[in-house]
């Protein structure tokens, strides 16, 4: 296994990636929720900011 380097291939895989994803949420508390809430707010809004240039530059 060590020669094959299959621990390092499978954490690089899609699907290996993904329950690392999923093992880091479930271990989250209340508060690193709350945290992980206000930056998908905060990323939405610079998104949004920015969508709103790109179409009022494309207007005119």
């Amino acid at each position: 296994m060590e020669a094959a380097d299959v621990k390092n291939k499978w954490e690089n895989s899609s699907w290996g990636r993904k329950l690392i994803v999923q093992k880091r949420r479930a271990a989250l508390n209340d508060f690193d929720r709350f945290k992980v809430m206000l930056a998908k707010i905060k990323r939405g809004g610079a998104i949004r900011q920015e969508l709103a240039k790109l179409k009022k530059q494309s207007a005119a």
